[in-house]
């Protein structure tokens, strides 16, 4: 069996500070080439009583480029959208996780934040990419 080793070969990037957060926002594009699957953690606190935030995971050729929506994990082309529904305060002090295989996406990903208002919206959201397993056909074991 083979085991990868997570601790040296995953990698986390943290695409917004937990913080009280007030506009549209796009996070920094991250390069995924040589990774296999991001897990997106999006980490919610107290939302806005009227106003809305949905986070959507998009990729572009180029850093700066022209960013499009990523299929979500085991989605054909164009099936179903790498986003969350609007989410308002009922859903404060939650944690949702989007996941992508990179196989389907261009270069560069990033995560956006859309406020529907300008009201606080308090949320944090962290990337995990994790490697392609290029090892034998057992399923591989995981060290941390």
């Amino acid at each position: 069996m083979t085991v990868i080793d997570l601790g040296n070969n995953v990698v986390v990037n943290q695409q917004f500070n937990p913080a009280s957060t007030t506009a549209t926002a796009n996070a920094t594009a991250v390069d995924v080439d040589g990774y296999a699957y991001a897990i997106i953690c999006i980490q919610l606190g107290d939302l806005h009583a009227t106003e809305t935030v949905t986070f959507s995971v998009q990729s572009a050729a180029t850093n700066g480029g022209t960013y499009t929506t990523c299929d979500k994990l085991g989605s054909d082309a164009g099936s179903a959208d790498a986003s969350t529904a609007a989410l308002s305060n009922a859903a404060d002090n939650t944690q949702l996780m989007i996941s992508v295989n990179l196989n389907h996406t261009q270069s560069f990903l990033r995560v956006r934040a859309v406020h529907s208002g300008s009201n606080a919206q308090i949320y944090g959201v962290n990337m995990v990419l994790m490697p392609t397993y290029t090892g034998d056909a057992d399923t591989p074991s995981f060290s941390i």
